[in-house]
């Protein structure tokens, strides 16, 4: 789920490219299906989405840049990490993180799981609003359109 003043798409051979949110922007996914009340978050002023094939190869959070993702060993959940900086990087691999590099003014804190369980809902983000698959599922765009506004959220 994917919020923000404005979002721009960008298309190359009519396949997505990119995806620019700009303006506090938000990323929202569900970090497993195993774990219904668990969602990986991102915040920032500025989101970048890179494509290739339809997957996510990397996602670029500017200015103000906050991650908040869920760990697992495994199928075994062990915590939350919480990272903030002036830049975020996350690159994929076979659909899942590879790597993260948080780069000037950085924080981050780890909460184990022993604290965690039971209290997802404490370690959201500020702004947390989960919609939900069936929105997305549901809102369909005219062909052509390239950029949505933040009222039609």
């Amino acid at each position: 789920q994917l919020s923000g003043d404005s979002i721009f798409l960008r298309l190359r051979n009519r396949k997505l490219d990119r995806v620019y949110v700009r303006g506090r922007a938000r990323a929202i996914s569900e970090a497993d299906s195993l774990y219904p009340s668990r969602y990986n978050q991102m915040t920032g002023q500025e989101i970048t989405m890179y494509f290739k094939e339809n997957k996510v190869l990397r996602i670029e959070v500017d200015i103000t840049a906050t991650s908040l993702y869920y760990l697992f060993d495994g199928k075994k959940s062990n915590g939350v990490n919480k990272i903030s900086g002036d830049h975020v990087k996350i690159t994929f691999k076979d659909g899942k993180v590879d790597k993260l590099k948080v780069t000037n003014s950085v924080e981050g804190q780890y909460y184990p799981e022993r604290i965690v369980k039971g209290r997802e809902t404490e370690y959201n983000l500020l702004g947390f609003n989960w919609k939900g698959r069936s929105r997305a599922a549901k809102k369909s765009s005219p062909a052509g359109q390239h950029s949505v506004n933040r009222s039609d959220y």
